[in-house]
C-alpha cells in the first residue's frame, strides 16, 4: 500500500474517487431535493409503503414540523448547488439544524403536543426554566 503525501486527505466514499468534486456536489444536491419530494408526496399518501412509514415515524419524532425538514432539504439542495466551487461550511449545516430545532421547540412551545417528541424535548426544559414568553422569544431569535 502506497504511503500518502503529507497534506492528502482520504476521500469520503470511494465510489466517487472518479469524479469531480463539482459532480459530487451536483448529485448530494439533487438527492437532498428527491428526498424532499419524496417527503412532500409521504404527507399526501403518494409515497408508496414507504413513504407512509417515513412519515408516521417522522410526524413521531417532528410532529407538524415534519413540514420544516423538506424545507430544510430543499433549502440545502439550493445552497450545495448554488456555490458549486466552495465547500457548504459547517456553519450552513450547524444553522440547517438550529432552524429544525428552534422550530420544532416553537411549534410545541405554542402548539402544545403539536411538535412531536423532539419538539417536546426541546420546549419543556427551556419553559420550566424561563416561562413560555421568554422561550419564544429564545427560540424565534
Amino acid at each position: 500500500m502506497a504511503k500518502r503525501k503529507k497534506g492528502e486527505t482520504t476521500p469520503a466514499l470511494p465510489l466517487f474517487n472518479d469524479l469531480q468534486e463539482g459532480t459530487v456536489r451536483g448529485i448530494v444536491a439533487i438527492g437532498f431535493f428527491v428526498l424532499a419530494i419524496f417527503l412532500t408526496l409521504a404527507t399526501f399518501d403518494k409515497a408508496g409503503i414507504l413513504g407512509i412509514k417515513a412519515y408516521d415515524t417522522l410526524t413521531h419524532f417532528l410532529g407538524v414540523g415534519y413540514v420544516l425538514l423538506p424545507i430544510l432539504l430543499t433549502g440545502l439542495s439550493i445552497t450545495i448547488l448554488r456555490s458549486p466551487s466552495e465547500q457548504v461550511g459547517a456553519s450552513r449545516w450547524v444553522g440547517s439544524a438550529l432552524f429544525l430545532v428552534a422550530g420544532l421547540g416553537l411549534i410545541e412551545s405554542v402548539m402544545t403536543g403539536r411538535g412531536g417528541a423532539l419538539g417536546t424535548l426541546i420546549s419543556s426544559p427551556l419553559i420550566s426554566l424561563v416561562d413560555l414568553y421568554a422561550a419564544i422569544l429564545i427560540l424565534t431569535s
